[in-house]
């Protein structure tokens, strides 16, 4: 990989799981209110870039903190797809 990539920052997002709501759910909302997921607690949590799963794994806590265990990784491939490269380092 460049040098000049090394430091290209992206948006990543972890995903629990996902449900969806109507707006007038959404806006009724609130604090305390409990929402189900579409997964089991035993399930493992997706790292998404630019709507892309790239890696699986598990939340675990470090230093008390939560972090991500990466268990699995997408190819390659679709790990590269998943960034949105400006056309002039294509």
């Amino acid at each position: 990989m460049p040098e000049l990539l090394e430091g290209l920052r992206f948006d990543a997002v972890l995903r629990l799981g996902s449900r969806e709501l109507t707006l007038g759910d959404a806006v009724r909302l609130q604090s305390g209110a409990g929402l189900r997921l579409d997964r089991q607690i035993d399930e493992m949590v997706e790292l998404v870039v630019s709507g892309r799963v790239v890696a699986r794994g598990e939340i675990v806590i470090v230093n008390g903190n939560y972090a991500f265990e990466v268990t699995e990784v997408a190819p390659e491939q679709t790990r590269k797809e998943s960034v949105e490269w400006p056309t002039s380092i294509q």
